[in-house]
This record gives C-alpha cells, structure tokens and sequence, in this order.
C-alpha cells in the first residue's frame, strides 16, 4: 500500500468515494471505495456495555416501525479474529427481548446489525 491520494472515480456515474490507494510497479492501479450509506433516522441502542450475561436492544420509532412492517434484522456478534460467534434474527419481538451473551468468553466483540440492503449499524461490545 502506498500513500493515501485524491481520486476521482473511474465510474461514469458520479459515486462517493472515502479513499484511494495507489500500488503496483511501474504502472500504478488506484483502488476505489464507495461510502456505504445507511438511513440514519434508524437508530439502536445497545445497554448495558460492558456487559456479562445479557444485552438488550433499544429501537428509536423508525427502526420499530421498520420492524413491525418488515420483519427482519441480522444482528452477528464477531469477536477481535473476525470470526462470527452468533448470528440472530431479529424481528420485533426480539428486539424487545434480551440477547443472552452467556456462552462468549471475556473480550471485546463487535455487534453488526444490518437488514443487507441499506441499514447497517456496528457496536463494540466488552463482555465481562
């Protein structure tokens, strides 16, 4: 990886880019990344953190009405490695339920929850 660059898009159509990376030999290629956008209306909370046994979630109204009209939600607790130690569903119910954190080990996880098309939201989480 070299030095982070100014870019301009190859696409035809314009697409919002975060950063580029020149590399290569001799002739250098330019690597494009498009900024995922989520609704930001659409909110989670997730309480208590730090936390040993159980997390709960907390739904602004957007996000409760997406779910009730909807359905779904994935929510994947990923440790520091990258491996996935739980993947739910969430739907309504789940929401107003607790998630029991029992099983994981002591150590910093990351919780995404995404619907897979445009909402996407990414917690840390320390299990104690």
């Amino acid at each position: 990886m070299g030095a982070e660059c100014p870019c301009i898009p190859p696409d035809p159509e314009p697409q919002p880019v975060t950063s580029c990376w020149m590399y290569g030999c001799g002739n250098a290629q330019s690597v494009f990344t498009k900024v995922e956008t989520f609704d930001n209306e659409k909110k989670i909370t997730i309480y208590p953190n730090p936390a040993s046994d159980l997390i709960h979630l907390k739904g602004n109204e957007a996000i409760q009405n997406e779910l009730k009209a909807n359905g779904k939600l994935t929510l994947k607790i990923i440790d520091v490695m990258g491996k996935t130690n739980m993947n739910i569903n969430l739907n309504y119910d789940a929401l107003t339920k607790g998630i029991n954190i029992k099983q994981l080990t002591t150590g910093l996880y990351f919780i995404v929850i995404s619907n897979g098309i445009n909402y996407n939201q990414t917690f840390k989480l320390f299990k104690e």
